[in-house]
């Protein structure tokens, strides 16, 4: 009788390896074209939401069981994040990223008055994310009716202010809208998704 076969990651590298390269590669390239004033196109746009969904959503729970892509992540046999480094830097580098960005075009007075969108929805969704420590221990200490009671207005600001964005484009007013309105649905979209 053989012994069964072995399941290797793929390329032999540590589990999560491909997926920090590609996040790496994707956040890499967004980083130069807004750093360089040219225009980030939607197939990058909004994989960079995919990654920053999983290193800051998704992979907070239990580690995904892809058994297709490699097998699933097993922190005992495997205790290093993809690359051999050490846990939680990618998210680091993620935010250090976008932070070098801003003071970039902060640094040559293209980051006001009109900061990039997709610069404005990462940070949000960022700050959210960072917030959810935060904001849960603040929970903790007020006690369960303080805590919904901010949960529920922060709800309730975050359906009218997407209600308002998204009416302005159904109505076709977009002219007419407030300037502080799109910047205000990006803001307040990606903090609020960011800190679930």
């Amino acid at each position: 009788m053989s012994e069964p076969a072995r399941l290797v990651p793929p390329l032999g590298l540590p589990i999560g390896s491909v997926r920090a390269l590609v996040t790496v590669t994707i956040l890499g390239t967004t980083w130069w074209l807004l750093v360089r004033g040219r225009p980030v196109h939607a197939e990058l746009h909004d994989t960079v939401l995919l990654v920053l969904g999983y290193y800051f959503g998704a992979r907070r729970g239990r580690p995904a069981a892809d058994t297709l892509a490699g097998p699933p992540g097993d922190r005992e046999a495997n205790p290093s994040d993809g690359l051999h480094l050490p846990r939680r830097l990618i998210q680091a580098l993620i935010v250090v990223g976008f932070a070098a960005v801003a003071w970039r075009l902060h640094e040559h007075g293209k980051l006001l008055p009109e900061p990039p969108p997709l610069l404005v929805l990462a940070a949000s969704y960022l700050a959210g994310a960072l917030a959810r420590g935060g904001l849960f221990a603040a929970g903790a200490l007020l006690g369960a009716g303080a805590s919904s009671w901010i949960g529920h207005l922060l709800a309730a600001g975050t359906l009218a202010v997407v209600g308002a964005g998204c009416a302005v484009h159904v109505l076709d007013v977009g002219a007419r809208a407030p300037t502080w309105l799109s910047p205000a649905f990006l803001v307040v979209v990606g903090f609020y998704l960011g800190k679930r």
